[in-house]
């Protein structure tokens, strides 16, 4: 009887090993199944690594081939999961993963499709379906989902935010900020802040408006531009004058020869003594001190009381006066009167 007992047993044994001939347990305790050097405690495919508790290698590479596929039967129970992956950490700096996918190809293809993560959902409780589901615990900041593009990597986020985008984003459909239901591109139900807005022309969004006939048109095109004419009175003798006025011909010897064709101008100078004088017989009036210029004072001898006439397009304010070492005289292009 024992000796039946015994065959028995070993025939099983023997059928066994038999049935599981490419199962490995190595001295470590690790077991593998398709490989002869399990470096996981559980290796499949191949020797894995010593901190991976399993590790599994499908090295059958024809089309729709899976690494692991877990499959949960329909149940009536409230919540129910295909894979559950939980980290748990006490140490501040350890860098926790709950779940990494990767579909990175190291080569750049120009066919074919890549997920790093691919989520689907549908058909349940109207609202309550979603591909993928982020939320955000605790009080430090952070956010419920993080995208960022090449160049921009990790970085410290500012406050709680559902999502956190670095880099350009892309939305087909219409975006709407506390508002169900957008009617626009962008639809916002509050109030907008921004740095610049650039708008194109939309008649949409003007109010009151005309068409002008041609001779309206004609009016407009033969609009001139407003000048100014500004009048300086100056005194016999020496005078300082500045322009708040520029002509369209900046050369002072024009804008000075109504004085001269009185006979009432004797000399003009700038600060750096530059002159607008007369040679006489050694070339008449020459001008050396070239255009005028909107940051200059200039001084003025005349031998009658008399106005020098100056007509252009206003200087606009506020102007900057760059000042060289030593005395300077300076524009005040103001149309006010100032009383010394």
């Amino acid at each position: 009887m024992k000796k039946s007992i015994i065959i028995f047993v070993l025939s099983v044994f023997t059928c066994s090993f038999g049935a599981f001939a490419q199962l490995k347990v190595n001295s470590s305790g690790n077991i593998g199944i398709d490989t002869d050097s399990p470096a996981s405690r559980f290796s499949i495919g191949a020797a894995g690594y010593t901190n991976s508790k399993a590790y599994i290698f499908n090295s059958n590479a024809s089309s729709s081939q899976k690494g692991l596929e877990v499959s949960q039967a329909l149940t009536n129970g409230d919540w129910s999961y295909g894979t559950i992956s939980s980290v748990f950490t006490g140490n501040s700096s350890t860098k926790v993963v709950g779940v990494r996918g990767s579909g990175y190809k190291s080569t750049a293809y120009t066919s074919g499709m890549s997920f790093g993560v691919y989520g689907l959902a549908g058909n349940a409780t109207t609202g309550y379906n979603y591909g993928v589901f982020g939320q955000i615990f605790g009080t430090n900041n952070g956010a419920a989902i993080f995208a960022s593009t090449p160049g921009y990597a990790e970085t410290s986020v500012n406050g709680i935010y559902a999502g956190y985008f670095r880099g350009k984003v892309f939305i087909e459909d219409k975006v709407g900020i506390k508002t169900t239901s957008p009617s626009y591109d962008l639809d916002v139900n509050g109030t907008i802040r921004c740095v610049s807005l650039t708008q194109t022309s939309d008649l949409g969004i003007k109010k009151d408006v005309r068409n002008i006939d041609k001779g309206s048109l004609r009016n407009v095109a033969n609009l001139n531009g407003v000048k100014t004419t500004q009048n300086i009175n100056l005194l016999n003798g020496w005078n300082i004058f500045s322009a708040n006025v520029l002509p369209e011909v900046r050369d002072m010897m024009p804008i000075v020869q109504p004085l001269i064709n009185a006979g009432q101008l004797v000399k003009v100078m700038d600060e750096a003594g530059n002159a607008i004088e007369d040679f006489g017989t050694f070339g008449g009036w020459v001008n050396n001190i070239g255009n005028i210029q909107a940051t200059e004072g200039y001084k003025v001898n005349v031998n009658a009381n008399c106005v020098l006439e100056i007509t252009g397009d206003q200087i606009a304010l506020p102007l900057s006066i760059s000042l060289t070492s030593g005395w300077n005289i300076i524009s005040f292009p103001q149309t006010i009167v100032l009383v010394l």
